[in-house]
């Protein structure tokens, strides 16, 4: 499995998504909230992650052609990608009408009749590619291809996205307007990504945006509806605190790595420039650049096999009919073929001849003739070289020589075309505008002998140079890259460089790609802020109204319903505990005698010296003159407290009640281990009960 960086970058980018997906479907799972339009959110979450397990799947397995469990999950997955992004558009319309109703909205049936429609199309134009091919096929690597109709197709989901727009305006101010903001988002931010990628083909931010959204979209809907349901909500961040926390620090910790994995990969593509692509620019120019000799060499072979040429140049004299014989075909060639020259040598008279009409004698002490007295003493049936031309103002010129035998293998001649040094300087000029890339042909020894540009020289590093072949060889150093390779017959070398090797890769990805992540990380922060702060106020607002809840309200001890809780917490390590029942004496009397509020200053005021006295301890008012404290004291220090707390009550110096009176029973729990605490409870209140007969006996009045 090979991966282009690109690719582990659009996986690693992918994987984010689906986490977030993943978690978001675990988050409102865990809120067990029964309200339909959350439940649409759930569908739209696991529809969202089987779209991005699609788009792994198909980036593992594209390009993989011969394989065809490959070519299976390949087109499987890109087949449920574009299923999968129906299916949003699909789900988004029914939680759009599912809150609608939510609010006591009847939606218009017309904008939902519509998108089933074109979506219902769309469909169905899915299926039919299948076996045709239209909106998008394969090639013969197994990698994804657009076809002709592919625009049409997406026509139809865009109408269905602009009417999601348009259904959320016309009713933002049922919905609220931070709902509708989101929703437009949620539709505008992908469309915008899809009509970038239109034009920009190659690296996708499209569903990671669909992710991103998704999830705003989300936060969004549940502090709107967190106002209408705030008791719930209020009660669910209370229990699900540590929970949501442990899903905010999972989702961080994966978005970091997902961040590091792609930071990682565009490192590596800033470090290559994707080898792979600049291979292919350069067998590219290799290929225009033997392209153009190619033809030249076949052009010069035609030539050496003409018979009328060849009789021509095999008479031992030179005649005046020869002559125009001569010359007329090599202006045919010239006019055929658009050279700049073509010409002819007799290997007999030495008389070397030129379409322009010119003609001149060769001589082997002429150092410009050399050229030709060496290619006929070698073995080789062709070469190349470069001189002026004479009949062309000496413009510098490439000549491809080719040897001319008569039927017994004897040399008659050589013949030949010629280009200017100039055009081939032009061709590699235009790989410069196109490509991006300098080009320079090198002779054996490094001298330049074309370029593209003026300003390159000859090539120094011959070592490095003469270990190539004729296949590209790949150097890169930092910020620039060479592929070098040797051109087969002529003993040159081609030289691509680039010292730009990532400005593509910044624009088409880092900057986009950077921009979601960071979008992503902001958004994730400031909603889980979001949440903590929302959710730090209604915990505290359930505080306090738990706390109203069970406190009594004149002795602001805990109360009846606080003591209920407290005894089942406190069961389960009862044996710590000592159970203390208290009950006023006389209260009756001194209400009926002195008033009720003489009554509530006696109620309080002992509640008051409880507070004090047992101040380690959990104390109750449990009806009208009726307290239980719950204490973890010894015995020993829980009758010495009692003792004190009968003299503070003795000496009381209130309004209307100078001495308290009061009964008691304790039981220590450990004493009894088969009892429940609220058992013990009884036992305690048996035995006060008790102490008050006592009391009564003793002062009858």
């Amino acid at each position: 499995m090979n991966l282009t960086n690109l690719e582990f970058a659009q996986i690693a980018l992918e994987f984010l998504g689906a986490i977030i997906c993943l978690l978001s479907i675990i988050m409102i799972h865990c809120n067990k909230n029964k309200k339909k339009s959350l439940q649409y959110f759930k569908l739209l979450f696991i529809d969202g992650l089987i779209l991005f397990i699609s788009e792994i799947l198909y980036y593992l397995f594209c390009g993989r052609a011969g394989n065809s469990f490959a070519i299976f999950i390949a087109r499987a997955s890109n087949f449920l990608v574009f299923v999968c992004s129906i299916g949003i558009v699909a789900i988004f319309s029914r939680y759009l009408c599912s809150l609608c109703r939510e609010l006591n909205i009847e939606p218009k049936k017309i904008y939902f009749y519509l998108i089933d429609g074109v979506l219902t199309i769309s469909f169905i134009m899915l299926i039919v590619n299948l076996f045709t091919g239209f909106i998008y096929s394969f090639d013969e690597y197994n990698f994804y291809v657009r076809g002709d109709l592919y625009f049409l197709y997406m026509a139809f989901p865009t109408i269905a996205i602009i009417v999601l727009i348009v259904f959320s305006l016309v009713h933002r101010k049922d919905i609220g307007n931070h709902i509708t903001i989101s929703n437009i988002i949620f539709t505008a931010v992908p469309f915008v990504c899809f009509i970038v990628q239109l034009f920009n083909f190659g690296f996708s931010i499209l569903n990671f945006s669909i992710g991103i959204t998704l999830f705003a979209m989300l936060c969004v809907y549940i502090k709107e509806w967190g106002k209408k349901d705030e008791e719930y909500f209020a009660s669910a961040a209370s229990r699900k605190r540590i929970e949501a926390i442990i899903l905010f620090l999972i989702m961080t910790l994966t978005m970091c790595m997902s961040v590091l994995a792609f930071v990682y990969s565009l490192e590596k593509v800033s470090n290559s420039n994707s080898e792979k692509d600049e291979m292919r620019n350069a067998e590219k120019v290799s290929s225009d650049l033997e392209k153009t000799f190619a033809e030249s060499i076949i052009i010069s072979k035609s030539m050496s096999a003409d018979p009328g040429l060849k009789y021509a140049l095999s008479e031992g004299t030179r005649t005046l009919s020869n002559d125009e014989v001569i010359t007329k075909y090599l202006r045919e060639m010239v006019k055929d073929f658009k050279y700049i020259q073509s010409f002819a040598i007799s290997s007999t008279t030495k008389d070397y001849y030129l379409s322009s009409g010119h003609f001149t004698h060769l001589e082997e002490n002429n150092s410009r003739d050399k050229w030709y007295f060496d290619f006929i003493n070698s073995d080789k049936s062709w070469t190349v070289n470069i001189s002026p031309d004479t009949s062309n103002d000496n413009k510098e010129t490439l000549f491809f020589n080719r040897k001319m035998f008569d039927d017994d293998k004897n040399l008659i001649g050589v013949c030949g075309v010629g280009i200017t040094v100039e055009s081939v300087n032009d061709l590699l000029t235009h790989e410069w505008d196109t490509l991006d890339v300098l080009v320079r042909l090198v002779d054996s020894n490094g001298k330049l002998l074309f370029a593209s540009i003026d300003e390159l020289g000859d090539y120094e590093d011959l070592e490095k140079l003469k270990k190539n072949t004729e296949e590209f060889s790949y150097y890169r150093r930092g910020n620039f890259c060479e592929m070098i390779k040797k051109v087969p017959g002529f003993g040159w070398y081609l030289i691509v460089e680039d010292i730009n090797v990532d400005n593509n890769e910044f624009l088409q990805v880092t900057l986009p790609a950077g921009i979601l992540f960071i979008g992503g990380i902001v958004i994730l922060a400031s909603a889980f802020t979001f949440f903590s702060e929302r959710e730090r106020k209604t915990y505290s607002e359930l505080l306090a109204r738990t706390h109203e809840s069970l406190t009594d309200n004149l002795t602001n001890l805990s109360n009846r319903r606080a003591y209920d809780l407290d005894l089942l917490e406190f069961d389960k390590e009862k044996d710590k505990y000592i159970v203390v029942v208290i009950d006023i004496n006389g209260l009756k009397k001194t209400n009926d005698t002195l008033g009720h509020e003489a009554g509530d200053e006696l109620i309080s005021t002992l509640a008051t010296n409880m507070k004090n006295v047992f101040e380690s301890s959990n104390c109750y008012r449990t009806g009208g003159d009726e307290f239980v404290i719950i204490s973890k004291n010894s015995e020993k220090e829980i009758n010495i407290l009692l003792d004190e707390f009968k003299d503070i009550c003795d000496k009381n110096n209130g309004n209307y009640i100078k001495s308290i009176s009061f009964a008691y029973g304790y039981v220590v729990a450990s004493t009894m281990p088969d009892l429940t605490l609220r058992e013990i409870a009884r036992k305690a209140d048996a035995l006060m009960y008790d102490d008050k007969k006592n009391y009564y006996i003793k002062n009858p009045k």
